[in-house]
């Protein structure tokens, strides 16, 4: 799979610190889950900054998204990236493990009646992906009772 659009990385913020200019970009590509029909696939989105992650519109729930940035060259570098999701977390690990983004979801809608991961790329490069793998787990049993997931 491949995607390519002309754009370039967004600065989300600047500060100075000990007199050192710091600034926080995004480099437009990356990951979005989307658990629920109220929302839309990011191409749908006009907002110029790209998504993240896409959560459900319950304002009762803590969405609050921890993450970290990896360093990575995608010219000479492969990037991996695993991620879990389930009926409550979102989890993406990067770089080996080296960073996650993790951020608590409670979907509308089950997970086998409508999700779907975009992996997305709106920069200037095309970004391949060489492998997708996808697996369902099964329910979880603890102390002889199941959990979650499928049969």
């Amino acid at each position: 799979m491949m995607w390519s659009a002309q754009a370039k990385e967004h600065t989300l913020a600047t500060n100075t610190l000990k007199g050192e200019r710091i600034e926080l970009k995004f480099y437009p590509n990356g990951l979005a889950i989307v658990l629920t029909r109220e929302t839309a696939k990011p191409s749908g989105s006009s907002s110029p900054y790209p998504v993240l992650l896409i959560r459900n519109l319950a304002e009762h729930y803590d969405k609050t998204t921890y993450g970290a940035f990896v360093d990575v060259d995608p010219v000479h570098e492969k990037l991996s990236l695993r991620s879990l999701i389930d009926h409550s977390i979102v989890e993406s690990f990067g770089g080996e493990g080296k960073a996650c983004i993790s951020a608590r979801v409670y979907p509308t809608l089950t997970l086998d009646k409508g999700a779907h991961l975009y992996a997305f790329n709106n920069g200037i490069e095309g970004v391949r992906i060489s492998q997708l793998s996808a697996w369902i787990m099964k329910k979880a049993h603890i102390n002889g009772s199941k959990l979650g997931g499928s049969d």
